[in-house]
């Protein structure tokens, strides 16, 4: 996979978590927690995954 999808597949992750967090907020019932966990874990999954990409390029320009 080229390095621009996996970037692109982070931003993605963000917003996805972004929106189920929103929705898990607002509707505040029963399913709401799996909603905001989902939320979080995808949310800090492609965080962390956008760190390690970066560092990856960053030592890749080293080079």
């Amino acid at each position: 996979m080229p390095k621009f999808s996996g970037l692109f597949l982070s931003w993605a992750g963000v917003v996805i978590g972004s929106i189920l967090l929103i929705l898990g907020i607002t509707f505040a019932f029963g399913f709401a927690y799996s909603l905001i966990l989902s939320g979080v874990f995808l949310l800090t999954g492609s965080l962390l995954f956008v760190d390690t990409d970066e560092e990856i390029c960053r030592k890749e320009n080293r080079k």
